[in-house]
């Protein structure tokens, strides 16, 4: 598991497809304890990156930044992190979810080397 002070820095600056995400065109805010933290552009070839802003048709708020990398990387599965109390979904939930489900096909936030969260 991550420690969110490691988390916190550099899961913003991550980029790259996610193979699971191909399709999709939109913006995913998200949102770590009330405050926002980036927001997810995802591209139709399934290339991913955080930006700073744009129209989101979803919000993902989450707990903590671990628990936010830990979504990012695909290792907590979305509902039990919802069942947890540790992430809620406003606006298109059913596009939060295909997002969070999409990650966990392949997502440029696990380690390349090792296919594991570092």
């Amino acid at each position: 598991m991550v420690a969110a002070s490691a988390s916190e820095g550099r899961w913003a600056s991550v980029s790259g497809r996610a193979p699971g995400l191909a399709g999709l065109s939109c913006h995913v805010e998200f949102y770590v304890a009330n405050a926002l933290a980036g927001v997810l552009r995802i591209e139709e070839s399934g290339h991913v990156r955080i930006v700073d802003e744009g129209r989101a048709a979803a919000l993902i708020a989450v707990d903590s930044h671990e628990t936010l990398v830990r979504l990012l990387r695909g290792d907590l599965p979305p509902i039990v992190a919802h069942l947890q109390g540790l992430v809620r979904f406003e606006g298109d939930a059913d596009l939060a979810l295909r997002v969070l489900f999409g990650l966990q096909e392949g997502s440029p936030w696990i380690e390349p080397e090792t296919g594991r969260p570092s």
